[in-house]
């Protein structure tokens, strides 16, 4: 009897720690796969964030390649029709035109703006601004303190308009600023001028719909007339009231039979003599262009996580539609005797048959 309960005794103590130790293991593996798992996840986000560092370079290179891609679509198509003049050409959808796709993985997204569809507002007179703004049903009250108060910070005097402000207003701000007495920069400036604050953005700051009409008929960068070709509704509506003469039947003969934007059968104006070109009233000189002068060309690049966005502000006024040849021309007289070009020189035979006014990247202008 002694020594059968010995020998439970005994067996039970071995199975106790052998219960022990397996308990152990199974913590050290549970703990051991916790760590591992951490230790995963956190060099997938490592791989992850070097990833886009790493394909930052090659996104690069692609969006600059499709913007070249844009370009010169753009301009092929403005050499075979002597002019650029709207959409419908064909030119807002640049792969499609040159049966070009980008690489497998990649996505590029094109954005085409005509900046010469919209008034200029730099150059823009007080008449104008008045229709605009009343257009856009802003009170009248409203309106006379918005068109001399944005007068007042683009102008470089300090004459004080009826209903604007000059230096002394600014000054006396709890947070004081000075007026530029310039043309704005930034759509951004326009929280900044008087008026402009209260209107176009709520109390949380966030644009109204009154920001978006008047940044979608002003242009920053345009100082020229207006593209009836690519101008919108609200400026049709302007110019209408400016120049004394109805714009509804351009803008039925622009749409084509189907009266839908951006279909196959939209159509063009290409001169000022032709039958649809709204003329005859006073002031459309002054006003109305049918040429493209200015485009904003967006080209936004994807691969996985990662994006890159470039943008350029290219003209066509006053460009040299011989450039390309000159380029080659001088190319093969600087190899003929065995010569490159210095970085001025390179600058200079660049040539392109367009002028790149401004060229951004990862920001919208």
């Amino acid at each position: 009897m002694y020594h059968y309960t010995e020998r439970f005794s005994n067996r039970r103590r071995r199975d106790q720690r052998c219960g022990s130790i397996l308990i152990a293991v199974l913590g050290m593996v549970t703990l051991l796969s916790y760590m591992v798992l951490e230790f995963v996840e956190e060099a997938t986000d490592e791989i992850k964030y070097y990833g886009l560092f790493y394909n930052r370079d090659d996104l690069r290179i692609e969006a600059y390649s499709m913007l070249e891609t844009a370009l010169a679509v753009i301009n092929e198509i403005r050499e075979i029709d002597h002019a650029l003049y709207g959409r419908a050409q064909g030119w807002s959808k640049p792969l499609k035109y040159a049966q070009i796709s980008p690489p497998k993985g990649v996505s590029v997204r094109f954005s085409i703006e005509d900046e010469s569809g919209k008034f200029s507002l730099a150059n823009a007179s007080p008449e104008v601004l008045i229709l605009l703004f009343e257009e856009m049903e802003i009170p009248f009250t409203e309106t006379q303190i918005l068109t001399d108060s944005l007068l007042d910070w683009i102008d470089e005097d300090d004459l004080v308009r009826l209903n604007g402000v000059e230096n002394d207003y600014y000054e006396r701000l709890d947070e004081p600023i000075i007026p530029a007495n310039a043309p704005i920069q930034s759509w951004e400036e326009l929280r900044l001028i008087r008026g402009f604050s209260e209107i176009f953005f709520d109390d949380d700051g966030a644009p109204r719909q009154y920001f978006r009409q008047f940044k979608s008929a002003m242009s920053l960068y345009n100082k020229g007339k207006v593209n009836v070709n690519a101008a919108s509704g609200l400026v049709l509506a302007v110019i209408e009231r400016a120049a004394g003469y109805e714009t509804s039947y351009v803008q039925d003969y622009l749409l084509g039979d189907d009266g839908e934007p951006g279909t196959e059968d939209d159509r063009l104006i290409d001169s000022s003599n032709h039958s649809y070109f709204p003329g005859g009233g006073a002031g459309a000189a002054d006003l109305i262009s049918t040429k493209t002068t200015l485009l904003k060309v967006s080209v936004t690049v994807r691969k996985g996580g990662g994006s890159f966005l470039v943008t350029a502000l290219v003209s066509w006024t006053g460009s040299n539609p011989s450039a390309g040849r000159k380029r080659h021309s001088q190319s093969r007289r600087l190899a003929k005797r065995g010569e490159t070009a210095t970085t001025e020189d390179a600058g200079e035979s660049l040539g392109y048959p367009f002028k790149l006014l401004r060229l951004v990247e990862n920001y919208r202008i």
